[in-house]
């Protein structure tokens, strides 16, 4: 950032462009038009009302945080709930049981159960719910006493058939990870996301808490279920794929601001590193399928998704390039206005993490209002924290046809019921 903005103002005394001011004015111009665009969001206000279908497949997951997570569904009464339908894995064979105990005397809970595969369980539950609004989620995801009113709000308009709520991290400050997540997840959902949303075109309505037109996701789930990448069948990356078929059929994606859930996040870095990994191959496959037009030109119709899905790829790269320029700059001496020596080199990389640092901060200043917190102290580690997710993003690129759930203990497919006693 140091250095471009010192480059910037050379360009005015000597009208010359060069790969700092090329990355400094990419950034910038994203953030920028992205700020601008979201400013213009205002979340829906409407008096519709239904009663919804909640489904929650769940793989493997703690049964403490899966018990909070569906009590706090069954607060809800039945006449904004009236069924919860649990997708259990085939090899959690004393699961289901176990739900059926806890909650007997709750008509509402429906327990099927599905071999490994999030795909088949998602399919096993839309086709078992009755309603015509459904909510899908994951088994680590807390709503609370708004979600559900607030989430369905913007199906007044016809059009809509799918909408995303604001996704919090739950325990924001229980730790460096939660509190960088918190930051991260924060300027997605106050920038980028309501960017989106203003032109219907979420493209990823995030599988944490999603409330879909059942019709609309019953009609393309066969293309869910038997997706395939390079000839390789899709494992997971259900929430992406599903969010492209809805809008390849036509149908607006939007995000509601007042719809609020607490999600767990992944307690230790190299399970934050694995979860990178797995969104970012699905990122990267959802994204060369729609731009590469293996479904079709339907994002070329929709401009705003395909800046969106360029812009996954180009960030990326001026990541990249970015490495590049400090490394060419300490073997060569350009851009930065330092020599040669050990004190020299170091001088540059202190400048080049503090302008991270600062152009960091002023980035997520939209949000700083809501954090209040002494954690701050940990906000000078923010850039190493993203040029590990960056490393993420490449090791991902590079294996994106490498199919499996790698923050779960199996992935597969398939499914079968089981009836509720």
């Amino acid at each position: 950032m140091i250095s471009g903005a010192r480059e910037i103002l050379r360009f005015f005394d000597q009208y010359t462009i060069n790969l700092w001011t090329i990355i400094l004015l990419y950034f910038w111009s994203v953030w920028s038009i992205k700020l601008i665009c979201s400013l213009r969001y205002k979340p829906v206000d409407s008096d519709f009302n239904t009663t919804v279908s909640v489904i929650i497949p769940t793989y493997h997951e703690d049964e403490k945080i899966l018990t909070e997570a569906i009590s706090k569904i069954l607060k809800y009464p039945k006449e904004i709930v009236s069924e919860v339908i649990i997708v259990t894995d085939v090899r959690e064979s004393e699961l289901p049981k176990k739900l059926e105990m806890k909650y007997s005397n709750e008509d509402r809970m429906h327990i099927i159960q599905s071999p490994p595969g999030k795909r088949e369980a998602l399919d096993l539950g839309i086709r078992r719910s009755t309603n015509d609004i459904i909510i899908t989620m994951d088994s680590d995801t807390y709503l609370d006493e708004k979600t559900i009113p607030e989430i369905i709000k913007p199906f007044i308009d016809k059009n809509i058939g799918g909408v995303v709520s604001d996704q919090r991290i739950y325990n924001p400050y229980g730790n460096v990870v939660n509190f960088f997540n918190t930051l991260v997840e924060g300027v997605k959902y106050k920038i980028t996301v309501p960017t989106l949303s203003i032109f219907g075109n979420v493209t990823v309505l995030a599988g944490r808490c999603v409330a879909y037109r059942r019709n609309v996701v019953v009609s393309v789930l066969p293309e869910l279920i038997n997706e395939k990448f390079l000839g390789k069948k899709c494992i997971s990356g259900d929430d992406g794929r599903l969010t492209s078929l809805v809008l390849k059929a036509g149908w607006k994606t939007v995000y509601q601001s007042t719809a609020i859930v607490y999600t767990v996040s992944p307690p230790t870095w190299s399970s934050l590193i694995r979860q990178r990994i797995r969104w970012n191959r699905n990122t990267s496959r959802r994204t060369i399928r729609a731009l590469l037009c293996f479904d079709g030109r339907w994002v070329w119709k929709r401009p705003v998704a395909t800046l969106h899905m360029i812009f996954n790829w180009t960030g990326a790269i001026m990541v990249g390039l970015a490495i590049y320029a400090l490394t060419l700059s300490i073997y060569t001496g350009l851009w930065f206005w330092f020599g040669y020596t050990l004190y020299d080199t170091f001088l540059r990389l202190g400048i080049f993490m503090t302008g991270i640092t600062l152009t960091r901060f002023v980035r997520i200043s939209p949000i700083l209002k809501y954090h209040h917190t002494r954690k701050w102290v940990w906000f000078p580690l923010f850039p190493m924290y993203l040029i590990v997710m960056w490393m993420a993003r490449i090791y991902a690129i590079f294996t994106m046809n490498k199919q499996g759930w790698i923050t779960r203990k199996y992935s597969g497919a398939g499914g079968f019921c089981v009836k509720k006693s």
